[in-house]
């Protein structure tokens, strides 16, 4: 016969993972942890667990839990997440039924859109291995080397106030705003 239990505490050792589990009324007993291969997630106390009857040996195997954490996939999603030591939840991974996929954590968030479109959300965005190398974003003020040609070009010249000095390599000195991007972003 199933049982449903309230978890107490988790343990791993030499012979497998095990829940600690309250039957009800105090009534305690340890059940071996099953889980699908790939799967790591070790139960919280407090969580409810599924029990079964290990046949004719008195003991059980819990073969999965829920917690209290608010549940927000819809049917058909998958939504993975960690909870810290309170059962609060720290960082998910949600596969969502749109096609959409999003990531993250307090602090960031990455979302695919179901066309693919990819945006990262956080204050510090680093691609590849550019440790420390930021992003540049819509709207962020940069400092540019424009062409002298550009700048004094006939029939409606440009005249640079108040005058610069003109870099080694025949460019001027320029500070812009970043207003549109570029559909693709290229690794170095």
């Amino acid at each position: 016969m199933r049982k449903v239990a309230t978890v107490v505490s988790f343990e791993r050792d030499s012979d497998g993972e095990w829940v600690h589990v309250d039957l009800g009324g105090g009534n305690t007993t340890r059940a071996q942890w099953i889980t699908p291969g790939g799967d790591d997630c070790p139960p919280q106390a407090g969580d409810s667990v599924a029990l079964i009857p290990n046949e004719g040996k008195g003991t059980y195997q819990a073969i999965g839990t829920t917690d209290a954490t608010t549940k927000e996939a819809s049917s058909g999603g998958k939504r993975l997440y960690a909870r810290d030591e309170n059962g609060l939840v720290v960082g998910y991974v949600w596969a969502k039924t749109d096609g959409s996929i999003q990531a993250g954590n307090a602090n960031a968030m990455i979302q695919i859109s179901p066309a693919g479109v990819i945006s990262l959300l956080g204050d510090d965005v680093r691609l590849c291995n550019d440790a420390g190398r930021k992003v540049a974003c819509l709207g962020d003020a940069v400092v540019v080397a424009v062409p002298i040609l550009l700048s004094t070009a006939p029939p409606n010249p440009v005249a640079v106030s108040p005058p610069v000095i003109v870099n080694p390599d025949g460019t001027i000195p320029a500070v812009g705003r970043i207003v549109s991007g570029s559909s693709k972003v290229k690794a170095d």
